[in-house]
């Protein structure tokens, strides 16, 4: 309809009370309009600005190319106001799909499709009057077509950008209790620490635990200091345990035990142990899927985490949401049920410390190191107490954990790859150094774990060890020099796959003194992706799969079976290997 042409309605142009009302919707879809556009622009630009190249900045740069056809749709509506308002509508419902993929839950697709489809019906309303009955519902069949179709694929949006991968556990979230969550890590042979949230921050609370053998002999454990900006968080040290044995563990609220939140775990034997433990990374945001299950009925010693706990994709400096992602995920029932089940250990990467290959240029650093100290029931951080990395160690057994923290002070991938480009920072690889010297005197196989894929040729720019070589074969040389190459397995995250190296392809000292085994176990609940490589065993691409390390120490030589599993407990890949015991001695 032309605000002059001959589709104009008789009465408007006589100044009838019909023509004064169609006159005021002309004004209301203007405004609404402009409101729209102009909020949407300021919404825009009061969120943090993407990193060029990554999935939100293409995004966000297809979004404002959809709103500039908005404004010209608009700009021909107070001429043609029938042919701007189609232009409008197909424009609405473009940027709402594409809002769809870019924020989860329909609530801001919604308010988009709303925003900006909303002054076309109020334009068609006008229009339709005068008009065969035909050609009138022909465009309001077509406006709501538009409309539901829009709907459709933005729920498939939602589904494929942060859907299930896999298939969904059946298990039911327990009720609720004092106890949100609760779970178990920095096991040893004698201690073991637990960390809960209770529903009441002001409420009291205490640990009864008790060695499954002697279920009647409780051992209560007062909490130590509440964070002053989190008491609903309480942690308690457990000491003094047996080693070798099985423990459970009751938080106690205002008096009442909370057996609905039980959990248990396991310590080690001091010296030469038999254990297993498994690894995964990459989890969407409140995943339930089976593959928790699955991992929880091979019962491990432990629950190695190796990053991206949550794809969250943290901008700012906000405890609270960093402590959401924690309660999301730890009462999902499947996930929920693994970590009550058996203790942790977790170091992150990207999407559960920052945005999409976040560096410590990242705005959430201080927050996420925080409440990471906070909520995760880690042992002794060498770092310190504030917001700084969170690198660690311990042993179990005769093996020697050591998690890495590749993003706290990491410089940008963009930097040149020279000896200033560092993905661990100075400090860590002083104190890495150490753990190597440390392992190899005390007689211990390495477990290094890093959040990102080690091999592949250099790549300016990579997000992973490629992009970061000259760090790589320092880090490597470290390992050459403290003569662990011959009993060191490197657990490697982010890679959405399953993939073995048997040393093969893991080399990259500067003196090629031997490459070590090398297992990728991924994506928890995440689409599947190639990254690095080659592997020597082979790479498996996809969700619900997760790694499995089994150590058998005689005393006469520490003996790993690695084994990559896909949610059905089916074995993908698998390869095993002796490190004898004269490779344990120390060094001369």
């Amino acid at each position: 309809m032309s605000g002059t042409g001959p589709d104009q309605d008789a009465g408007l142009a006589g100044g009838t009370t019909r023509g004064r009302s169609a006159t005021w919707l002309q004004w209301v879809a203007r405004v609404w309009a402009e409101f729209a556009i102009v909020g949407y622009l300021l919404w825009q630009a009061t969120t943090p600005a993407p990193v060029e190249g990554e999935g939100d900045y293409w995004e966000r740069l297809v979004a404002l190319g959809v709103v500039a056809v908005i404004v010209i749709g608009h700009l021909l509506s107070w001429r043609w106001e029938i042919q701007g308002a189609t232009i409008m509508a197909v424009g609405g419902a473009l940027l709402a799909l594409v809002t769809a993929f870019r924020f989860p839950g329909m609530l801001e697709t919604a308010i988009v499709l709303v925003a900006f489809t909303g002054p076309a019906v109020i334009y068609w309303w006008i229009w339709r009057r005068g008009r065969s009955r035909a050609r009138v519902w022909s465009v309001a069949a077509a406006f709501t077509a538009l409309t539901a179709g829009v709907l459709a694929l933005g729920l498939l949006a939602q589904e494929l950008a942060y859907g299930p991968f896999h298939p969904q556990s059946s298990l039911s979230a327990p009720p609720l209790t004092p106890v949100v969550w609760v779970w178990s890590g920095a096991v040893t042979d004698t201690s073991a620490a637990v960390v809960a949230r209770l529903s009441d921050a002001q409420a009291q609370a205490r640990l009864a635990v008790a060695e499954v053998a002697e279920p009647d002999d409780l051992v209560w454990i007062e909490p130590g200091p509440r964070p002053a900006d989190d008491p609903a968080t309480v942690r308690f040290d457990v000491a003094g345990l047996t080693p070798g044995a099985r423990y459970e563990y009751v938080v106690e609220v205002d008096g009442v035990m909370v057996d609905g939140r039980a959990g248990a775990f396991g310590t080690i034997p001091a010296g030469p142990a038999d254990f297993s433990f498994a690894v995964g990374s990459c989890t969407r945001r409140g995943s339930n899927g089976v593959v928790f299950d699955t991992i929880r009925a091979e019962q491990p010693d432990l629950f190695l985490i190796t990053g991206d706990f949550a794809y969250e994709d943290f901008w700012t400096n906000d405890r609270a949401a960093f402590r959401q992602m924690y309660q999301t995920q730890l009462t999902t029932p499947a996930m929920d049920a693994l970590v009550r089940s058996a203790p942790v250990a977790y170091t992150w990467d990207d999407h559960d410390y920052g945005p999409n290959d976040a560096d410590s240029t990242s705005n959430s650093a201080p927050a996420a190191q925080v409440v990471y100290r906070q909520s995760v029931p880690h042992p002794d951080l060498p770092a310190g107490t504030g917001p700084e990395p969170i690198y660690q160690s311990f042993a179990l057994g005769r093996v020697r954990f050591i998690l890495m923290d590749s993003r706290s002070s990491r410089s940008p991938r963009s930097d040149p790859d020279t000896v200033d480009k560092t993905m661990l920072g100075t400090r860590q690889l002083r104190w890495l150094t150490k753990e190597f010297a440390t392992a190899s005197a005390a007689g211990h196989v390495v477990v290094l774990v890093t959040s990102v894929p080690w091999t592949g040729q250099a790549a300016a720019g990579a997000d992973d060890w490629s992009g970061y070589s000259t760090e790589r074969q320092r880090v490597a040389d470290l390992i050459a020099e403290a003569g662990l190459v011959d009993r060191l397995l490197m657990l490697a995250g982010d890679a959405h796959m399953v993939a073995i190296d048997d040393g093969t392809n893991t080399d990259f000292s500067s003196t090629q003194s031997g490459g070590f085994p090398l297992m990728h176990a991924g994506a928890l609940d995440r689409p599947g992706s190639l990254k690095g490589g080659p592997y020597s065993q082979g790479a498996y691409p996809g969700s619900g799969q997760f790694g499995l390390v089994t150590v058998t120490d005689s005393g006469a030589g520490v003996s790993i079976a690695l084994s990559g599993r896909d949610h059905t407990g089916a074995h993908l890949v698998d390869y095993e290997f002796l490190v004898p015991e004269q490779a344990l001695a120390p060094p001369e």
